[in-house]
């Protein structure tokens, strides 16, 4: 009996949710796949872990330092060291999020990030918000707020990605990338097809951008959105050139990752 009536809730968990597109600051159509309430919750508990792991080893430090009469010599509060030790735990994830470009431990094990709606990356305010809106969400309902807000949302969206304009997505597998896109070529190899100062005109969420529009390309076939994209960078960093979209869309990943990121 138990079994039957979880069982809607197990449903819940672990249907995979419906795909969404969204027009990227290039006002390409890209599609991406949200992640799923299993997910989230899965690399929520990893990163607990993680944070009970820290407690621990905290605990132990504190309690060696008073028993050395440590903190006593330096006049410190024991409940101030413990707070000290308890900041990390509080600001893991915009930590992690933030340097991590989306993701903690537990989103890269389970292999999700946080991105922008249009498709880029969030900035600092983005990853702030959705932070302080999360320990509200998560300090108030144990979750459970969080939790219905992503199962009834189209885009997987919790309240505080609502109000920062974010929303987690599953990460696409990134080997055939590295492989087709980047060729894993030496610098010494590497011979550019385009000047500096008309990659330079491009940024790291234009370069994401073509990254993603080309992985939606191997799945989907879809010509017309590289035409569109290629049209877009070509307009944009004023690049004439005979190459064919995909060509010249992989020439400038290649260009980009060799003359910006050295």
């Amino acid at each position: 009996m138990l079994i039957c009536k979880l069982f809607p809730l197990f449903v819940l968990i672990f249907l995979p949710l419906e795909g969404f597109s969204i027009n990227t600051t290039q006002n390409v159509p890209i599609s991406y796949e949200p992640a799923g309430i299993g997910n989230r919750i899965l690399s929520s508990l990893i990163d607990i872990l993680f944070k009970i792991a820290w407690l621990f080893i905290s605990i132990l430090i504190t309690e060696y330092l008073n028993k050395a009469y440590v903190i006593k010599r330096i006049s410190i509060p024991f409940a101030f060291v413990e707070f000290l030790f308890f900041i990390p735990v509080l600001v893991y994830d915009l930590l992690f999020e933030i340097f991590m470009h989306g993701q903690t431990p537990g989103k890269k094990m389970m292999k999700i990030k946080v991105l922008m709606i249009d498709g880029t990356q969030p900035g600092l305010s983005a990853y702030i918000l959705r932070w302080l809106i999360g320990l509200l969400e998560f300090g108030a309902s144990m979750g459970l707020l969080a939790l219905l807000s992503v199962a009834i949302s189209k885009k997987s969206q919790r309240i505080g990605d609502m109000a920062a304009g974010t929303t987690v997505v599953r990460i696409k597998p990134t080997i055939s990338l590295q492989e087709t896109i980047l060729q894993q070529e030496d610098k010494a190899a590497h011979q550019k097809q385009f000047q500096y100062a008309q990659i330079s005109l491009l940024n790291d969420s234009d370069v994401q951008i073509i990254k993603d529009a080309l992985v939606f390309y191997q799945e989907t076939k879809r010509e017309d959105v590289l035409q569109k994209l290629a049209q877009k960078i070509k307009i944009k960093t004023s690049i004439n050139t005979s190459l064919s979209d995909k060509d010249f869309l992989f020439a400038i990943l290649q260009d980009y990752n060799y003359q910006i990121n050295g």
